[in-house]
C-alpha cells in the first residue's frame, strides 16, 4: 500500500460541526473521569440523525479497536496520562495517537517498536519531537489498519524523508494518509485515515 505522511495544522473550533462531510473531528478533552463512551455515542448520534443514543452499541475487534457497526462513522481513541482524544469521519477508517511529550518512553519503548532506519533517524536527530513524531505516525497507523502494536511493529519503517512511502502489508484499502501536528509544546498528535480530509479540533471540559 502507499502511505502518505505530513505535517499539517489543524483547524481549531469552538463547537460540533453541522456534519462530517470531508472532514476529519478530532475532540481533546483533559478530564481524564468523563464519561466517554457517552461523549462518542453523543456525538456519533449528532452525525448519524435517525439514531437514537439507545441505537448504537459500542464494540471492539479482535484486537480491541473500537467500533460500531450499524453507522457509517467511525472513530478512535487515543489516551496519554490525563488527555483524551477522540477521532471521528464518515466512510473512511481511521486510527489515532496523542503522546504528551517527555524523555521516559524513549528508552523504554525504543528497540521494540521501531525498525532500525526510525531508529537512526531518531539518533541522528536527537530529538524529542522526532521521536514522538515516528511514534504517534506508527501508532496511528497500525490502529488504523486494526492491529494495534503487535510484535511486528519494528519490521514497518515510516522514517523516509519522502511524504510517499510504499509499504508491503494487508490493508483493506490501498492508500493511507497520516497528518501529524503538535497540539501545544507538550502534546503531539498523528492521525491516520483512508482518505485525505482536513482536521477540526474541537477542545472540551
Amino acid at each position: 500500500m502507499t502511505v502518505y505522511c505530513q505535517i499539517i495544522t489543524p483547524t481549531k473550533i469552538t463547537s460540533l460541526p453541522e456534519n462530517l462531510a470531508d472532514k476529519i473531528l478530532l475532540i481533546l478533552t483533559n478530564n481524564a473521569g468523563k464519561d466517554i463512551e457517552s461523549l462518542i455515542v453523543q456525538t456519533l448520534s449528532r452525525f448519524n440523525p435517525g439514531l437514537n443514543e439507545s441505537d448504537i452499541a459500542i464494540s471492539r475487534n479482535k484486537n480491541v479497536k473500537p467500533f460500531s457497526g450499524n453507522i457509517k462513522t467511525n472513530f478512535n481513541i487515543s489516551k496519554s496520562e490525563n488527555l483524551i482524544a477522540i477521532a471521528f469521519t464518515d466512510d473512511s477508517e481511521i486510527g489515532i495517537d496523542i503522546e504528551k511529550i517527555s524523555g521516559e518512553k524513549i528508552f523504554s519503548k525504543l528497540y521494540i517498536f521501531f525498525s532500525e532506519n526510525e531508529i537512526e533517524k531518531i539518533q541522528s536527530d536527537k530529538s524529542l519531537k522526532t521521536f514522538f513524531k515516528l511514534w504517534t505516525r506508527k501508532e496511528s497507523f497500525l490502529k488504523f489498519l486494526g492491529t494495534g502494536i503487535t510484535d511486528e511493529a519494528n519490521k514497518t519503517s515510516l522514517a523516509s524523508e519522502k511524504n510517499k512511502i510504499e509499504i508491503e502489508i494487508y490493508s483493506k484499502s490501498d492508500e493511507a494518509y497520516i497528518n501529524s501536528f503538535v497540539i501545544s509544546d507538550e502534546i503531539y498528535c498523528s492521525v491516520c485515515t483512508s482518505q485525505n480530509k482536513p482536521i477540526y479540533l474541537l477542545t472540551i471540559e
